[in-house]
């Protein structure tokens, strides 16, 4: 399947084509979706064209993710690819869901006409114009038996070495999937961060038509992390730290994290007491990734109702001033700091693992993060304009 695609045949066999003829050791393909889980599959050990087998028909509508693993596969002088490679899609529905196609190759995981009413005349007709592209997502149940955002994050989080783990976003540790959620299992164990603390604008699961509350389960905004690290963060702002804070150490996976004892390291760094006077500042290579997430949330919630379930959404907002930040079920509802969360966004540009990340998600709830496909677009003059009077939409 191609990147993003929502077609694949339930039955269908898996194509892979390399330029030259390669060896597979174990493992070189991995195919893990969102309800039949890791699949087992079937495939020659060489050769350049590859017929993958599921042997089994996969779930209508579920979404997958197929990793070709490059330590897994060489050429006749032993070279191996230089990066994994990872396609997201999603199973054909029972009724069909036509691919729209992708006509800008600079994202190759963005679905065609996608942000095409995006109006980038000036930062209020940005705003507006994003709002109405990512609004009206489907919001799944917090937890349950069916799917939901943890089946959603298992896929999204998953450690890119072991597709029966996930690595977490804070301490950078890779955990068994469900076997090491807090509360299943013991010792250092992970859950689920709301990377906008919900504390602040949404404190329930579900909202006031009693369906799941869109602003608690986003999993654009969710992020699985060790536990001991999440409850430290509380619900503090993202800000810069310094050598007073206290450490809050990565390990090394994945070719990242390990070390600690200065400041920054990489590690993370919390300034208690918890709320607004507070600060926690994250580890470099996730820096981006959660001001992103807490970006994302300021343009996706601008209150009013769901259009198409007419449950009501808080307003969000970002903010310097930390008075604003604080507890609270009414809206406007504030998280921060901007300025610290756009520094982060420039110094961490969106990488190969989060825009998969942003393709899983999509072919769940069916909206993207604009700041993974569109850097660019964050700035300060976005977050802080003026509702227009008009949302001018392009077409």
């Amino acid at each position: 399947p191609e990147q993003g695609a929502s077609t694949f045949p339930a039955a269908a066999d898996l194509r892979v084509t390399f330029s030259e003829t390669v060896t597979l050791a174990s493992g070189a393909f991995v195919l893990s979706c969102g309800q039949s889980g890791t699949v087992p599959l079937s495939h020659a050990s060489s050769g350049s064209t590859f017929t993958v087998s599921t042997n089994t028909a996969l779930v209508a509508g579920e979404a997958c993710r197929f990793d070709i693993r490059a330590t897994k596969v060489s050429d006749a002088q032993g070279a191996r690819p230089a990066a994994d490679t990872r396609i997201a899609f999603t199973v054909a529905s029972s009724t069909g869901n036509p691919d729209p196609g992708n006509p800008d190759p600079g994202n190759p995981g963005t679905p065609g006409e996608y942000y095409s009413r995006v109006n980038t005349a000036n930062p209020s007709q940005l705003r507006c114009s994003l709002h109405e592209t990512i609004k009206g997502h489907t919001a799944y149940p917090y937890s349950g038996s069916g799917t939901s955002t943890w089946t959603i994050l298992e896929i999204a989080d998953e450690d890119p070495n072991n597709s029966g783990k996930i690595l977490d976003a804070y301490r950078n540790r890779s955990y068994t999937k469900v076997s090491g959620r807090a509360g299943t299992g013991s010792g250092l164990t992970y859950n689920r961060e709301h990377t906008w603390p919900n504390s602040l604008g949404f404190a329930n699961t579900t909202g006031d038509k009693g369906l799941p509350y869109a602003p608690y389960t986003d999993t654009h905004m969710l992020y699985l992390t060790d536990a001991q690290w999440n409850a430290d963060r509380g619900n503090k702002p993202f800000g810069k730290c310094d050598s007073n804070c206290g450490e809050r150490a990565t390990e090394s996976n994945n070719g990242f994290g390990g070390g600690s004892g200065g400041y920054p390291g990489n590690s993370n760094w919390v300034r208690t007491p918890d709320g607004n006077t507070g600060t926690f500042e994250v580890w470099g290579h996730r820096k981006g990734d959660m001001a992103r997430a807490v970006m994302y949330m300021a343009i996706r919630y601008e209150g009013g109702k769901d259009a198409k379930t007419g449950q009501s959404e808080p307003d969000l907002e970002l903010t310097d001033d930390r008075a604003k930040i604080v507890k609270t079920s009414a809206s406007p509802a504030y998280m921060g700091l901007l300025s610290t969360l756009i520094e982060w966004h420039l110094s961490d540009p969106p990488d190969a693992a989060e825009r998969a990340r942003n393709e899983v998600i999509y072919s769940f709830q069916g909206n993207r993060n604009p700041f993974i496909d569109h850097p660019e677009w964050a700035t300060p003059a976005l977050f802080t304009s003026a509702k227009p009077t008009s949302c001018q939409l392009l077409n």
